[in-house]
C-alpha cells in the first residue's frame, strides 16, 4: 500500500518509485534513453583481482539503512512500513517491508544480534495492514504476484529461522493469490507483455520454493506449469526475451525464476538449457530507468545459472555485477540508487535488499569463518597531494571478513614509516584506524608500503596484505611571458592554473605577470594542467589547455595575444549569462573581452578603439534598471559617432530609456510595449538583413525572458525581425547612419534566451549573421583542433572493464600517437605510435600489463601537429 504515487522530474532524469505503475509510468521511463549494451563477449574479467569488499559488513550496512527507512511513528496510518527512497520519503510499501524482513533476519542469522527484532515486529504490523494481495492493481494483476512472490520469500526465511508460524496462514493466502491469478503473455498492453513473463517468473521460483518446504505438492505443480510457460516464451525469440527490461525487472528475472522452478525440479533440463540460452544474456546494462535494479537481476541469474551448470564464468558475472553496485554506494550507509546516474541523496530502500539478498547472498558460501585482513592504506596531508617535508598522517583499513568474532587481532603498516596496533573485531567490523605520529617525507619520489594483518588461524591469507604506492611530488619552476602578438610587448594578466587530483578534486594556483615585461614564473607540481589567464583591456581572456609539468615537459610558456575582435558589455544585474554569448563567439572564431559592470564598474570607452574591431555587443540580461546608465548612453552615442558598431538586445530597454535622445536619435526606435508572451520570432525576408535570417525560438537558450519589448522603426531605422508570421509586432530593428557610417542593431529580447531547437536558427548561427552583417565576420571553416577535437571518442566513460577509442571514418590522420597520462602527469602507457587508427581498445593496464587503479587518466591524441585529450575515469 503507498502512501501517495509521486513521479519526480530531476535535474537528470525521471524519477520513479517502485509501487504498481500505469500506463503514462511505463511512458514516461522510456523517456530515458538505454546506450549500448555489454555483452558476454565484450566483458573481460579480472580474475582475482575483485575490490576486497567485506560482504558481512556491508549487510551490515544495508540493514541499518532499511532500518533508518522504515517508519516508527506509532499514530502513523504506515507504522512499520518501509520507506522507497531518501528522495521520496512519503511513499511506503508492503514490497519494501518484506524484502526488508529478509535482510534482518539473514542479519541476526549471521551476526546473533537482536538490534532489529523491533524492526521485525513493526515491520509485520504493517504487512498484515497492507497485505500483499491487496496490493494496487486494476489493468493487470502483476504488481499483486509480485508482492505475494516475496511474501513467500519474507515469511519462509522468518518462520525458518525463528521456528515462528505467525505469518504461516498469511504466506498460504500469498500463494493461493499466486495459484489462481496466472498473468497473460498475450496482453493487448505492449508493457504487459514485457512484464508478465517476468513477474510469471519470479512467483514461480518463489512458488517452488515455498511449496518444495511445505511439501506441498499443488504449489509445486503451479510452480512447475508457470515455469514452463515462461521457458516456452524465452524460446520463442531468446535474443530479445533475455535481454528485455521493463520496470524494476530484466531478463534476468526470467532466468533466476526457472532456476529456481523447473531446472530445480530437473537440473538435467537446467544444465541443458543454460547452457544454450545464457550465452544469449546481455552482461550489463550500463543505462536506464533502474539500471542498477536490471543488472543485480542479471546478477542473480548469472549465480544460479552458476549453481546448475558450474560454470565458474557465471561465477565471476555474479560477483562483478554485486561489486559494480555496491560501488555505488557513495556515502558509505548502506544504501544504493536504483540508477546508476543517481546521486548519493537518492538511496532506495527495496534495490539495497536486492543487493544484499541477489548480490551478497550469492557470494556468502566463499566466506571464511576466521579471517582477519587489511583494506586499504591512507595518507592525509595539508594539501591532497603531498610534497617534501609535509606532515602526513597515515591510517589503514582493517576488515573482519569472516564469521566469527576475532580477539587480538595484529595489525602493523612498514616502509619508509612504521606502526602497529592490536584490537578485537566483532563480526561484520570494518573501520579504519589512524596512527598518532606522522610521517614525513624527506624527499621526492614513490614510497612504498604495506599493511598486514596477523592471526592464527586465518584461512584466507590473500588479504591479509595490502600494498601502495604515495608519490611525494617534486615543485618545477613554470616561467613565461604574455605578450601582444604584434608588438611583442608584456601584458598584465592574472594566470590560473588548474588541476585535477587523484580524487577528482580541482585545485588551482595563481601568479600574475610583471605589468611592464607580462614575465610570470610560479612553481608548480608534476600534473597536467588548464590555465585560465585573465587579461587586461583590450585584450581577451583565455584558456590554455594541455600544458604538461613533467620532468621531460617544457615548463617554459610564452603566450601571444592579440586584441580582441569585439566588446562584450554584460548589463545584468548580477552579471551573468555571458556564457550564452562566450560559447557561439568561440565557435565562429571571434575573440572578444567581457566586461560587467556590476563587478568592474563603467567601461572605460576611451579605449574601445584599442580593440580590433569597433564594435560592442550589449545586453542586460534580467536587469529592470541601469541597462544603459546615462553615462553610458553618453559614452556609446560618442562611440557611434566616431562610425562604431552595436548589436544591443535586452527584454527591458525600451522599457527604461524609450524617452532617451539615444534610444530615438541613435537607435532610431520606439517602444510598442513593454511585455509581450510569444515565444519564435520571424524575419522580413524581404529585408536586407531579414533575408539571411532563418525563425528562431527566442526562449529555452536561458529562461530569463519575463517582459520582451515590442518596438518599431521611427522611420529611419528598418524592422527585420517580429513576434508573429503576420510581421505586426516588431522584435528587431537595425540602422546604418549614412553620414556617420555607424551600425545598429536592436532586439528588443535577450539573445541569450535564444534555443537551439530543431527546425529553428541556433542562437550561434542568429549572431553570425548579425555579425556578418556588421562587416566583422566572414563566416570560416572551424580551424583543424576543432574539427580533430569531434574526430576522435571514447565509450564507455566512466570505464569498468576497458576504454574503446574510436576515430572518424572521414578522416585520414598521416601520423597519430595515443598515449594515457594519469593525473601526475605520468605516462601511463602509448596505445599507437605513428600510424592511423579506426578503433582500439584500452584494457586499463598500464605499459608492464598491472591493472590501474581507479581514478580519473588523459587519453592524450596526437595527429599531425594537433594535441587533443580526452578525460576518461576509471571505476571498478
Amino acid at each position: 500500500m503507498k502512501r501517495t504515487v509521486v513521479i519526480l522530474l530531476l535535474a537528470f532524469g525521471i524519477g520513479f518509485s517502485l509501487p504498481y505503475w500505469e500506463q503514462e509510468d511505463f511512458e514516461r521511463a522510456e523517456i530515458i534513453p538505454k546506450e549500448k549494451a555489454i555483452m558476454q563477449t565484450e566483458v573481460r574479467l579480472l580474475r582475482g583481482e575483485w575490490q576486497r569488499w567485506s560482504y558481512i559488513h556491508e549487510l551490515c550496512q544495508t540493514a541499518a539503512f532499511v532500518a533508518s527507512m522504515q517508519v516508527s511513528d506509532s499514530l502513523d496510518p504506515e507504522f512499520g512500513g518501509v520507506i522507497e527512497g531518501e528522495d521520496q520519503l512519503n511513499v511506503v510499501q508492503t514490497d519494501n517491508t518484506q524484502e526488508a524482513i529478509w535482510v534482518w533476519c539473514r542479519y541476526y542469522e549471521i551476526t546473533g544480534d537482536t538490534t532489529y527484532f523491533t524492526n521485525l515486529r513493526r515491520a509485520w504490523i504493517y504487512v498484515m495492514n497492507y497485505p500483499a494481495y491487496l496490493e494496487e492493481g486494476t489493468d493487470s494483476d502483476y504488481y499483486r504476484v509480485w508482492n505475494c512472490g516475496l511474501a513467500l520469500f519474507a515469511e519462509s526465511k522468518f518462520r525458518n529461522l525463528f521456528n515462528d508460524t505467525t505469518y504461516s496462514s498469511y504466506a498460504d493466502t500469498c500463494a493461493k493469490y499466486i495459484l489462481h491469478h496466472p498473468l497473460p503473455f498475450d496482453d493487448p498492453d505492449p508493457y504487459y507483455r514485457q512484464l508478465h513473463p517476468k513477474v510469471t517468473s519470479l512467483a514461480a521460483g518463489m512458488l517452488y520454493q515455498y511449496g518444495k518446504e511445505l511439501n506441498n505438492q499443488t504449489f509445486k505443480d503451479t510452480a512447475l506449469l508457470y515455469g514452463g510457460r515462461v521457458k516456452s516464451w524465452v524460446e520463442l525469440d531468446p535474443n530479445t526475451n533475455i535481454n528485455d527490461e521493463i520496470w524494476a525487472m530484466s531478463g534476468g528475472t526470467a532466468v533466476w525464476g526457472l532456476c529456481r522452478s523447473i531446472f530445480d525440479a530437473d537440473t538435467a533440463l537446467g544444465i541443458t538449457w543454460l547452457n544454450t540460452y545464457v550465452p544469449y544474456m546481455k552482461y550489463y546494462q550500463p543505462t536506464g530507468t533502474w539500471n542498477n535494479s536490471w543488472n543485480i537481476w542479471y546478477a542473480n541469474a548469472y549465480n544460479f545459472s552458476a549453481r546448475i551448470t558450474q560454470n565458474s564464468t557465471y561465477v565471476e558475472y555474479h560477483h562483478s555485477l554485486t561489486d559494480s553496485l555496491l560501488i555505488q554506494d557513495y556515502d558509505d550507509d548502506g544504501g544504493v540508487p536504483p540508477t546508476r546516474s543517481w546521486g548519493q541523496n537518492q538511496d532506495h530502500s527495496w534495490v539495497s535488499t536486492y543487493m544484499v539478498f541477489m548480490g551478497f547472498e550469492g557470494l556468502m558460501d566463499s566466506i571464511k569463518n576466521i579471517d582477519a585482513g587489511v583494506n586499504g592504506i591512507y595518507a592525509v596531508g595539508p594539501m591532497p597531494f603531498f610534497l617534501e617535508g609535509d606532515s602526513i598522517i597515515l591510517s589503514m583499513r582493517v576488515v573482519n571478513y569472516g564469521f566469527s568474532f576475532l580477539s587480538n587481532v595484529y595489525f602493523t603498516i612498514d616502509g619508509p614509516y612504521f606502526a602497529d596496533t592490536i584490537m578485537d573485531l566483532p563480526i561484520g567490523y570494518e573501520d579504519t584506524i589512524t596512527f598518532d605520529a606522522p610521517w614525513v617525507p624527506n624527499d621526492t619520489g614513490y614510497y612504498d608500503f604495506t599493511a598486514y594483518s596477523d592471526y592464527s588461524g586465518d584461512e584466507r591469507p590473500g588479504n591479509d596484505t595490502f600494498d601502495t604506492l604515495l608519490f611525494v611530488r617534486p615543485l618545477r619552476l613554470v616561467s613565461g611571458t604574455v605578450n601582444d602578438s604584434t608588438s611583442a610587448a608584456g601584458i598584465y594578466a592574472q594566470i590560473y592554473f588548474q588541476f585535477i587530483d587523484d580524487t577528482g578534486s580541482v585545485h588551482f594556483d595563481s601568479t600574475e605577470t610583471d605589468s611592464s615585461t607580462g614575465t610570470f614564473n610560479i612553481y608548480l607540481i608534476d600534473s597536467l594542467y588548464r590555465a585560465f589567464i585573465y587579461t587586461e583591456i583590450p585584450y581577451p581572456d583565455i584558456v590554455k589547455e594541455d600544458i604538461y609539468v613533467t620532468p621531460d615537459s617544457i615548463t617554459d610558456l610564452t603566450i601571444y595575444l592579440n586584441p580582441a575582435d569585439i566588446l562584450i558589455i554584460n548589463r545584468d544585474n548580477e552579471g551573468r549569462y555571458a556564457e550564452y554569448y562566450a560559447k557561439p563567439l568561440d565557435s565562429l572564431n571571434v575573440t572578444y573581452k567581457v566586461w560587467a559592470p556590476v563587478n568592474q564598474g563603467i567601461f572605460p570607452f576611451s579605449r574601445i578603439n584599442e580593440f580590433n574591431n569597433s564594435t560592442i555587443i550589449w545586453y542586460t540580461g534580467r536587469a529592470e534598471i541601469d541597462n544603459i546608465t546615462p553615462q553610458e548612453q553618453e559614452s556609446l552615442m560618442v562611440f557611434l559617432d566616431n562610425s562604431g558598431k552595436l548589436l544591443i538586445t535586452g527584454q527591458n530597454i525600451g522599457e527604461e530609456i524609450s524617452a532617451t535622445q539615444f534610444y530615438t536619435d541613435y537607435l532610431h526606435a520606439l517602444l510598442v510595449s513593454d511585455s509581450i508572451h510569444a515565444l519564435p520570432c520571424y524575419p522580413d525576408t524581404l529585408d536586407a538583413l531579414g533575408q539571411s535570417l532563418d525563425r528562431i525560438w527566442t526562449v529555452g537558450g536561458v529562461a530569463n525572458q519575463y517582459s520582451r519589448d515590442i518596438i518599431a522603426s521611427d522611420g529611419n531605422s528598418h524592422q527585420f525581425l517580429y513576434y508573429e508570421t503576420a510581421l505586426t509586432n516588431c522584435s528587431g530593428i537595425w540602422y546604418n547612419d549614412p553620414v556617420l557610417n555607424y551600425q545598429v542593431i536592436y532586439c528588443g529580447f535577450g539573445i541569450e534566451a535564444v534555443h537551439n531547437r530543431p527546425g529553428y536558427m541556433s542562437r550561434k548561427d542568429f549572431l553570425a549573421e548579425l555579425l556578418e552583417w556588421f562587416g566583422i565576420l566572414k563566416i570560416q571553416e572551424y580551424d583543424k583542433e576543432q574539427c580533430i577535437k569531434y574526430l576522435f571518442r571514447i565509450y564507455p566513460n566512466p570505464a569498468y572493464n576497458e576504454v574503446n577509442i574510436y576515430s572518424s571514418s572521414n578522416v585520414v590522420l598521416q601520423k597519430v600517437s595515443i598515449k594515457i597520462y594519469d593525473t601526475s602527469g605520468r605516462l601511463i602507457k602509448t596505445l599507437v605510435k605513428e600510424k592511423p587508427i579506426d578503433k582500439l581498445v584500452w584494457n586499463l593496464q598500464d605499459s608492464k600489463r598491472r591493472c590501474v587503479p581507479n581514478g580519473i587518466y588523459f587519453i592524450k591524441f596526437e595527429a599531425d601537429d594537433i594535441n587533443i585529450i580526452i578525460k576518461t575515469v576509471v571505476l571498478r
